[in-house]
Order: C-alpha cells, then sequence, then structure tokens
C-alpha cells in the first residue's frame, strides 16, 4: 500500500469490518493507533480475506466509537458503566490524546440515566369510570370498555399493572393501577469529549450535546 493518506484501509478488528482514510488512522501522529499504520504498514493481513483486511485484535465494536471520534474529533462518553469501561480501556490502548480527558472512575453525572414512572389509574363503580392518564387524550369510546379493554388499550402503550384492588363483588369498586417505566426527560441527553470547542474555546473540555 502506497503512503498517500486518501487510500482507503480495510480493517477487520476483533471480527467487526471496517473500512476508512489511512489518513483518519493517522489523524493524530504521535498515538500508537497512527504508528501502527505509519509506512509501511506491519499489521497481520488475513491472506483469505477478499479485501485483504488488517487485522487487529481488540474490541470491534468500541474501535466504531474511536473511528467516529478520528473522523470528527469529537468521542462521544456512553453513559453505560460497562461501556465507559470498555471506550476508556480502547482509547488509552491507542494512546489517543482524549484519554488524559477520561478519568478510571466514570463521574456519577456521566452515568445511565435515571428512570421515571407514568401511571394510570382506572377507577370503575357502580355509577361511573374514572380514566386518569398523564399522556393527554385517549378514545373516549374508552368509557364504555369493559376494564379488561382498558388495561389491554393501556398495556399496548407499554403500561404494567402495579396493583389492583376490587370490592362489593362483580358490581363494586375496582380500582387498577397501571405505570410504564421510561428514562427521566432531558437525562438521555449523550454527553461528548472533544479536543478542541469551536471559536478558539479551551480544549479539554466537556460538554452536553443535544444531538442536532
Amino acid at each position: 500500500m502506497s503512503d498517500d493518506p486518501n487510500n482507503i484501509v480495510y480493517l477487520n478488528v476483533g471480527g467487526v469490518r471496517y473500512s476508512t482514510f489511512l489518513g483518519t488512522l493517522r489523524r493524530h501522529p504521535e498515538s500508537i493507533l497512527a504508528g501502527l499504520f505509519r509506512h509501511p504498514i506491519s499489521l497481520p493481513r488475513d491472506s483469505r480475506d477478499p479485501n485483504s483486511a488488517f487485522f487487529l485484535d481488540r474490541n470491534g465494536a468500541v474501535f466504531g466509537v474511536i473511528l467516529d471520534y478520528l473522523r470528527s474529533g469529537t468521542l462521544i462518553v456512553p453513559r453505560d458503566p460497562a461501556q465507559y469501561s470498555a471506550v476508556r480501556r480502547e482509547v488509552a490502548y491507542f494512546g489517543l490524546p482524549v484519554s488524559s480527558q477520561l478519568p478510571s472512575i466514570q463521574p456519577t453525572l456521566w452515568e445511565a440515566a435515571p428512570k421515571r414512572y407514568k401511571h394510570a389509574r382506572i377507577v370503575v363503580d357502580d355509577i361511573e369510570k374514572i380514566i386518569e392518564w398523564e399522556e393527554g387524550p385517549f378514545p373516549q369510546d374508552l368509557y364504555t370498555k369493559t376494564v379488561e379493554e382498558i388495561v389491554k388499550f393501556f398495556g399496548s402503550r407499554g403500561y404494567c399493572i402495579a396493583s389492583e384492588y376490587a370490592s362489593r363483588g362483580t358490581h363494586g369498586l375496582t380500582s387498577v393501577w397501571m405505570s410504564k417505566e421510561e428514562i427521566f426527560p432531558g437525562a438521555d441527553v449523550p454527553l461528548e469529549v472533544v479536543d478542541r470547542l469551536p471559536d478558539g474555546a479551551a480544549p479539554n473540555s466537556v460538554r452536553a450535546f443535544l444531538g442536532h
């Protein structure tokens, strides 16, 4: 392979296939990763591979995150602690500069987004039905349905029965509470660690990213 940074390089990283420009892999010249792809490239190839991919015996799933970082200059910080540890380990292994910004213990604010619960309440007595729901209007004919049909309506929207109470026989009071777990609004915003912020801002900064 020539030393042209625009050459396409095919990779097999732990069994996961990637392709990118040679220049992308050399984005940070002092990194270990760039060193692996200096000319001549000494990494092994699989002779059975039709694309003659270079082989790296590393975490294939995480390498996709690293490639995205090399292309954009921004590392997506996973909130899941196990994924965070895996990304931090691979970033350090390849000697990438963003490694210095990833603490060994994941900050609490970077951890998995907290959950919250939404609720629905169904009360049926001899006179009327009371249906309460946090998510706005629902079909008015729901009031003509049986309790089982109402429960099925909410169940199809992710709600599960949390508690159920019945008294005074089949024509008495029936109360059903249902709940749905979801990510707390705004808490699922991914985080990015950037090498350099726009407009001349200082590097080594962490910021929230809204994904648009």
